[in-house]
């Protein structure tokens, strides 16, 4: 059995950031709750990623973010600007597939604009493996869009449009993952952002299994390996690229990094 979360995390230092506009400061779920209410608890991402936005009546930019952004030159001094969370937004291929971000975030960096998808995650994996998503169940048949949309993706990202989803290496790559740099891409060269940074912004709560979080680091170390060659592991604090990434699929070239901040409720 899980222990429980306890009722006061501790305290979190933070740097101010300006209110997204728009957004009512002190109450994330004004922004948008997460769509499964048994989500927003303590412990959980929704939750906790609230938690660390709004320390005080107005939003703030997370230590550990901050310092993430300061380990790497593209993202130095960035100024963020304006965030939404639960930020729908569409993924490309024109299928009418879309990417619900945690959190999109939006600024300025030493290269001009900057687009931030920030994907949460405590005691949650990063999604079904390709493998996952492509067989079928005793309950039900594979989804038949799942291996084109997949493709997609992956000659967006990887620059491989004949890849084969169900084939090791792709196979084991987790959805969220896969949709969240594919859409924190697309996101950042539909608004002309020269720079986007996929963001994993992890909390070690009380509830979090060691098997799940050790299996969940082991598939983002595998993605960012694949998205950044010679990235052997994607450490706390640590920001892998830029990679180039041009695609037809795109209104222009983007130079996508992955990141991962890290809070433990530990100290």
């Amino acid at each position: 059995m899980r222990p429980s979360a306890p009722r006061n995390p501790p305290r979190r230092p933070a740097v101010p950031l300006t209110p997204p506009t728009g957004a009512p400061g002190g109450d994330w779920r004004a922004w948008g709750a997460p769509r499964k209410p048994g989500r927003w608890r303590p412990g959980r991402s929704a939750n906790e990623l609230a938690r660390a936005w709004f320390t005080s009546p107005a939003p703030v930019l997370p230590a550990e973010v901050r310092t993430l952004l300061e380990s790497h030159p593209a993202t130095r001094g960035a100024v963020l600007e304006k965030g939404f969370a639960q930020y729908t937004a569409d993924l490309p291929g024109g299928a009418g597939e879309n990417r619900q971000f945690d959190l999109l975030l939006h600024g300025r960096g030493p290269s001009g604009a900057l687009v931030i998808g920030v994907e949460a995650r405590a005691d949650e994996t990063f999604g079904a493996r390709l493998a996952k998503k492509l067989r079928a169940t005793d309950e039900a048949e594979p989804d038949p869009t799942v291996e084109p949309r997949a493709r997609t993706l992956i000659s967006l990202l990887f620059g491989i449009p004949d890849a084969d989803p169900a084939a090791d290496p792709w196979s084991r790559l987790r959805w969220r993952l896969l949709t969240g740099a594919a859409g924190t891409a697309y996101q950042a060269a539909r608004e002309g952002a020269s720079h986007a940074v996929f963001l994993v912004h992890e909390f070690k709560t009380p509830i979090v299994d060691d098997v799940t979080d050790q299996e969940s680091g082991a598939d983002l170390d595998v993605f960012a390996g694949l998205l950044v060659p010679g990235t052997a592991r994607l450490l706390p604090g640590q920001m892998a690229g830029p990679v180039s990434i041009q695609s037809p699929l795109l209104p222009r070239p983007v130079e996508l990094l992955v990141g991962r901040a890290v809070f433990n409720w530990g100290g």
